[in-house]
């Protein structure tokens, strides 16, 4: 009997300890569960934020590469039409150029272009090609010498008083540039 007993008390050891187990193991799954059921939690949390960031982050990004391309078609833009108005100053200077074909009108061209700033010892220097064409005419026109040297786009230099004051046509469309330049543009890209 008393192996029997012993059975008993062993069985019901062993029926307690897997009830015990059971419960333990119970109480992990729960555990584990709940530990899971958090991380999955932060881990939504976490992604959840990193796109938001990531989302935020692109926007920035279109943004400054919009503002740079802006940026870069204005910066363009202006370059086109500085060249556009360069082109037209060139212009100006040809159609100057070719007044030179109308010996009569040029000769009065550059008489009136000088006479402002003639004065009792003055002399006139123009471009040989124009000396050669209306010399005569601008010394006659002016009262005063009229000589020759190589001077660019056409034009005149007075020489008063050991003072030279070039008024050849680049040089005036180069003085008078700025103040014209809004005026041209004005008519170019209205």
């Amino acid at each position: 009997m008393h192996l029997k007993g012993m059975e008993n008390i062993v069985g019901r050891i062993l029926a307690d300890a897997e009830t015990s187990a059971a419960e333990i193991k119970a109480q992990s799954d729960a555990a584990v569960a709940e530990v899971m059921a958090a991380a999955n939690t932060q881990a939504e949390q976490v992604y959840a934020q990193g796109l938001k960031s990531a989302k935020a982050e692109v926007e920035n990004v279109l943004l400054r590469g919009k503002s740079m391309a802006d940026l870069e078609g204005r910066k363009a833009l202006l370059t086109a039409r500085q060249s556009v108005i360069d082109e037209a100053f060139a212009a100006a200077v040809e159609q100057l150029q070719k007044k030179r074909k109308d010996k009569d009108g040029y000769a009065k061209l550059l008489a009136d272009l000088a006479k402002p700033h003639l004065k009792g010892d003055s002399a006139v220097v123009v471009d040989k090609a124009d000396f050669e064409l209306i010399g005569a005419a601008l010394k006659q026109a002016l009262g005063c010498d009229v000589s020759s040297a190589d001077l660019p786009s056409g034009g005149l230099v007075v020489k008063s008083g050991g003072i030279e004051l070039n008024l050849t046509f680049t040089a005036l469309l180069r003085q008078y540039r700025e103040q014209l330049e809004q005026a041209v543009a004005s008519v170019l890209f209205q």
